[in-house]
């Protein structure tokens, strides 16, 4: 087998299958569609999944007279059920994937597909992703770049910028792992992108092509279920792809709390973001960054006092 043939690269301009989810995303989808219809690679398809949306979500897509986009309709299953449907019903030698409420750079896909005959045995391609907030401020950067066999660094925590809405897999790479886990609906990208990277290698743009919106009642924002969900898959991955290894293992549930307490911490839950820092603490008490956290959340700064002049 060719090196080219691992990831479908045998012609020149490759179909790529773009799978939009939305559930309720009237206010949002039209934007999504609009930047992949927007895409300076011409040779795709767009395939809406709409998850049972009972807004004016239907009427949005509606609007839109393009050849290539297909729209679908399910009951409310899920955000992986909804992506399934799409990868089912895509024709493309790559799938990418979109949250209706994110969207692209116009020459997001170029670029990807460029990295794509760069790093032939990549099964995923992402770029780098800038939060954007409901009120159009700069939030976070998402810029790390991580190349090659990195199934250890996807076992400490999902380093992905910008998730889904990033990423870009090749039609063999799922045919080897399967589709995404239906029975998660939090943490569900990183699952399979741990699956992924067991078998493929993984090559990103060091560009910022992706834009996610950044607003309350998002589901990345449920702290909680995110914890539970991912501690549902971690162990099983965990044996499954570091076995033998309890220091690694340790590490990996460290780091998988510590992330929990930030996200506690940033949706405002203080004790239980202490809680499961200090979790992070006793899995690996060997990490000073855990310390310098604890130490924020049990004597936070005060503001400075202001003076009357």
């Amino acid at each position: 087998m060719s090196a080219e043939s691992v990831v479908g690269l045998d012609h020149q301009n490759p179909l790529v299958s773009v799978v939009v989810i939305t559930y309720n995303g009237a206010e949002f989808v039209g934007h999504a569609i609009e930047s992949v219809l927007q895409q300076s690679w011409q040779n795709l398809e767009l395939i809406v999944v709409d998850d049972g949306s009972t807004d004016d979500t239907p009427s949005v897509i509606g609007r839109f007279n393009d050849p290539r986009l297909k729209f679908l309709r399910q009951s409310n299953r899920g955000p992986n059920a909804a992506r399934n449907y799409g990868i089912r019903e895509s024709q493309g030698d790559f799938i990418a994937f979109l949250d209706c409420d994110d969207w692209w750079v116009p020459d997001k896909l170029c670029r990807q597909m460029a990295r794509a005959r760069e790093a032939p045995r990549a099964g995923l391609v992402y770029s780098l992703a800038l939060s954007v907030r409901s009120s159009g401020e700069a939030g976070d950067s998402f810029g790390t770049v991580y190349n090659g066999r990195i199934i250890d660094r996807l076992l400490l925590g999902n380093c992905i910028a910008g998730s889904a809405s990033s990423a870009l897999v090749s039609r063999k790479a799922i045919e080897a792992v399967g589709m995404f886990d239906e029975s998660l609906q939090y943490a569900e990208d990183w699952e399979y992108w741990i699956r992924i990277a067991s078998q493929f290698e993984v090559a990103c743009v060091p560009e910022y092509d992706v834009y996610l919106l950044s607003r309350p009642g998002s589901r990345g924002k449920n702290a909680l279920a995110t914890r539970d969900q991912s501690l549902m898959f971690i162990h099983d991955a965990l044996h499954r792809y570091a076995p033998g290894r309890p220091w690694f293992k340790r590490a990996a549930l460290a780091q998988l709390h510590y992330v929990a307490g930030y996200n506690f911490w940033a949706s405002g839950y203080l004790w239980k973001a202490r809680r499961e820092t200090l979790k992070s603490l006793i899995y690996n008490p060997f990490y000073l960054v855990y310390y310098k956290r604890m130490v924020r959340l049990f004597f936070p700064k005060r503001p400075k006092r202001q003076t009357r002049g």
